[in-house]
C-alpha cells in the first residue's frame, strides 16, 4: 500500500465524519444522490452472488448500514460484516441496524476475517488532491486485500473516466474501466466482468475465483 495511506484515509474518514453529522442515515449522509440509485448499486453488487441468497458477505465502507436493510428487504439471508472507517457512521449503522440479525460493524479499512463474498460501494470515489498514481496504489491494495479475504467472489465500483467532461470534479477519482478490467483479469484470472450499462456514470467490477 501507498505510504500516504493514512493521510489519505483520514481525509476521507474526516470527509464521510461530516456527512453522517450532518444528514445522518440517508443516502446524502453516505454522499449519495438519492435511495434509488443508492439500492440500484446494490443490485449490481449483488450479482456476485450468483444467485444465492445465503452465506457470509463483509462490505469495506459500510457507511450507516444501508446494505444489510436492503439485503433484508430482498430476502436475502446473509451473515454480514460491516467495516468502515468514520466512527459517525458506525455509530449509525448500529442505531439502525443493531437489531438486525447476523450483522455486526467493525471500524476499519479493510476485513479481518474471511467471508463468502467481499463488496464495496463508492470507497473509491472521493480522492481529495491525491495524485491518481497514488490514489490507485491504494485501489489496488484494497481489491487485493479483497480477494485475499474472499472465498467466492468480490465485487466494488468506480465512477467512470467516459462521465461527462463538464460535470466531473477535481477532488473525485474516475477510473478507465478498461485499465480496471485488465488489472483484475491479470492478477485473478478470466473470471471477471464488467458492467458499464445500469443508467449511472460508472461501472461495477465482479470477480470470481476460480475454484468457487
Amino acid at each position: 500500500m501507498t505510504t500516504n495511506a493514512p493521510r489519505l484515509l483520514a481525509q476521507v474518514a474526516e470527509y464521510y465524519d461530516d456527512k453522517a453529522r450532518t444528514y445522518g442515515a440517508t443516502p446524502k449522509g453516505a454522499d449519495w444522490r438519492d435511495a434509488e440509485s443508492q439500492e440500484l448499486r446494490f443490485l449490481e453488487l449483488a450479482k456476485v452472488l450468483r444467485g444465492a441468497r445465503t452465506g457470509s458477505i463483509a462490505e469495506v465502507g459500510c457507511g450507516w448500514g444501508a446494505f444489510p436493510l436492503w439485503a433484508q428487504r430482498h430476502s436475502l439471508d446473509l451473515d454480514y460484516t460491516g467495516y468502515d472507517i468514520s466512527e459517525v457512521m458506525l455509530r449509525e449503522a448500529e442505531s439502525v441496524c443493531g437489531a438486525l440479525p447476523n450483522v455486526r460493524f467493525a471500524k476499519g479499512d479493510r476485513p479481518d476475517a474471511m467471508a463468502d463474498y467481499v463488496v464495496a460501494s463508492g470507497i473509491f470515489n472521493v480522492r481529495f488532491d491525491a495524485p491518481n498514481d497514488n490514489w490507485l496504489d491504494l485501489v489496488r491494495s484494497t481489491i487485493d486485500n479483497m480477494y485475499e479475504k474472499a472465498r467466492i467472489g468480490i465485487a466494488f465500483n468506480f465512477l467512470t473516466g467516459f462521465s461527462d467532461r463538464d460535470r466531473m470534479e477535481a477532488r473525485l477519482y474516475y477510473a478507465d474501466p478498461g485499465a480496471i478490467l485488465n488489472y483484475c483479469i491479470g492478477r485473478f484470472g478470466r473470471h471477471v466482468t464488467l458492467n458499464h450499462d445500469y443508467g449511472l456514470y460508472e461501472f461495477t467490477v465482479l470477480v470470481w475465483k476460480g475454484n468457487a
